[in-house]
């Protein structure tokens, strides 16, 4: 067997690896029930809540953007000596192989400043950014809670 066949056998499994790795990466943060709180059209701010399953290794959700917000954060809720407090957090662990909820009354994702009014049932679109240099767009529906 000639040079070439080695050469373009050695090519084509690097491609068909490259492809593989692609694929298991895709899918994996599986984001679900992600929603938006409906808030009156003169408020600022509301909160995207959403359930995040980690299938890979340990990573942080280093941001959240979209253009439909002028600024988004990251919230957490705690209780301390009886009294409800919320602190920001600069990232949000995403620990290996298991299920990161984010929700009312615990960690979330606050939006501020909207763009126009929000309308029950409305799509909103963002892009999540890792840690891993991966991003991933997802869409929220706004819901009246």
């Amino acid at each position: 067997m000639s040079i070439r066949y080695y050469s373009s056998l050695i090519i084509g499994t690097f491609f068909f690896i490259s492809i593989c790795v692609a694929y298991a990466d895709k899918d994996k943060i599986e984001v679900k029930n992600a929603w938006v709180r409906s808030i009156p059209s003169q408020a600022v701010v509301t909160a995207l809540y959403m359930d995040l399953h980690n299938k890979g290794e340990a990573i942080e959700l280093l941001s959240v953007e979209s253009d439909f917000f002028s600024e988004i954060q990251f919230h957490q809720m705690k209780k301390e000596d009886g009294m409800m407090s919320m602190q920001q957090l600069s990232t949000i662990n995403l620990p290996s192989k298991q299920m990161t909820k984010l929700i009312p009354g615990g960690t979330h994702i606050m939006l501020f400043s909207p763009k126009d009014a929000l309308s029950v049932d409305q799509k909103i679109s963002f892009e999540l950014v890792f840690s891993d240099e991966t991003s991933q767009f997802i869409e929220a529906s706004v819901k009246k809670q």
